[in-house]
């Protein structure tokens, strides 16, 4: 199942029925990964979508890969309801943590566990393309090395010093060039989503 731009997935979609069963599907996707674990019921009643449809859903899930059974949940009586977890390798997320002199990355599977080890690598934070273009050959390469395929990481956080306005996409004191906004030559460069934050905040 494709996470990284779903607004794309669902501009491709034909029927209603399709686009709400994927919008249905991320909704428990994201309850499990903010639960941990969960059964059908609670996910019905957390998410608001009929038992019967998270059933279904769910299976559908299981088949591609993207959650698995995780033993059973205490019952109060009968028979005990089967829990339902993120598999390890549903997503994953990539964290650079930029300062003026150093980056370092991470990367975080769906139950945020390191997934590789990290990096640290010197550069020098200023406004020239070069400096930007050395940051993204740098997370491209650990990317690779990692030899985890590219559509299971569905975003990037950047972290980085300056005046930075997260909303917009800008950072103004750092990697200003050209005419579209950090956020945007970053995006273009990986066609993934990212989320800038000034480093004080991250």
């Amino acid at each position: 199942m494709n996470l990284i731009n779903p607004q794309a997935i669902i501009d491709q979609m034909e029927g209603v029925v399709e686009i709400k069963s994927y919008l249905n599907k991320i909704k428990i996707i994201k309850n499990l990964y903010l639960k941990g674990a969960n059964t059908a019921s609670e996910i019905c009643s957390e998410v608001g979508i009929s038992l019967p449809t998270v059933n279904s859903l769910l299976n559908d899930l299981m088949n591609s890969g993207e959650i698995i059974k995780q033993g059973r949940a205490e019952s109060q009586g009968g028979r005990k309801p089967d829990l339902y977890r993120l598999a390890e390798d549903a997503f994953y997320v990539l964290s650079v943590d930029l300062s003026k002199f150093t980056m370092n990355l991470g990367l975080y599977s769906c139950h945020n566990t390191l997934a590789f080890p990290k990096e640290s690598h010197k550069i020098v934070l200023n406004n020239e393309k070069e400096t930007f273009d050395q940051i993204c050959d740098l997370i491209e390469q650990y990317l690779q090395k990692s030899e985890i395929p590219s559509e299971k990481v569905i975003a990037i956080g950047v972290s980085m010093p300056g005046l930075v306005d997260a909303v917009g996409g800008v950072n103004y004191t750092y990697l200003r060039f050209g005419r579209k906004t950090l956020l945007e030559n970053f995006e273009a460069r990986f066609a993934k989503k990212i989320f800038l934050e000034n480093d004080a905040r991250a």
